[in-house]
């Protein structure tokens, strides 16, 4: 009953009581079918639309939690991503830099009031900045698209705030891997990052006499 539906050697986000009943009953004293297995799983696959997950921050003081009154300037985006190394429907290690993974994307919206609905990928509308990290999958640590390649930079995008208030969006894609034929274990999202690059100042002042 779990074979499928659990993974045994790294038991992630299912239990072994947490099971789902479906309406279809496969053919009894039948092979398993690989593709009736599949349509049947209640995990998403690569032939299932994607799915993302979506967030965003507000130009908005740590101090006092308050809106920033002048536009912020922004830096780097990064986070922490947890690929599998096993794929437990076919019982078998997966490299890490084909297994499943995200694809992070992120936009600036000078008015959150103009924003609309998304979708599949590269699919945001109204943005004024917009960046992709790319489905990295890379072996090259000098590559472009190296697996564990890290975050990516803001290009000093301006977030708007005071009269207008703006909106970064970031998205994290969930990608199967290729050779995942039940994604029934997924890539982590664990944590994201936005730095902020503050205008120069003057810190410290000596005088000679």
């Amino acid at each position: 009953m779990f074979k499928f539906d659990s993974n045994f050697v790294a038991v992630a986000n299912a239990t072994i009581d947490d099971f789902r009943i479906s309406k279809t009953q496969l053919q009894a004293l039948q092979p398993a079918v690989i593709t009736d297995i599949r349509n049947n799983s209640r995990y998403a696959g690569r032939q299932d639309q994607e799915a993302y997950f979506e967030s965003g921050f507000l130009p908005v003081n740590d101090a006092d939690g308050h809106l920033a009154a002048l536009p912020v300037r922004l830096g780097t985006i990064s986070w922490t991503e947890i690929r599998p190394d096993w794929d437990p429907f076919n019982m078998r290690g997966v490299d890490l830099e084909t297994s499943n993974r995200l694809e992070m994307q992120w936009a600036i919206f000078t008015d959150i009031s103009t924003m609309n609905t998304g979708g599949g990928t590269l699919n945001l509308t109204a943005q004024k900045d917009f960046g992709t990290s790319g489905d990295r999958i890379g072996k090259d640590p000098k590559g472009e698209d190296y697996w564990a390649l890290g975050g990516m930079s803001l290009r000093g995008a301006v977030l708007p705030s005071g009269n207008q208030v703006g909106l970064l969006v970031y998205r994290a894609y969930f990608r199967v891997s290729d050779t995942m034929d039940v994604n029934n274990t997924s890539a982590i999202l664990d944590d994201v990052t936005v730095t902020l690059l503050t205008p120069p100042r003057k810190l410290t002042f000596i005088i000679d006499y």
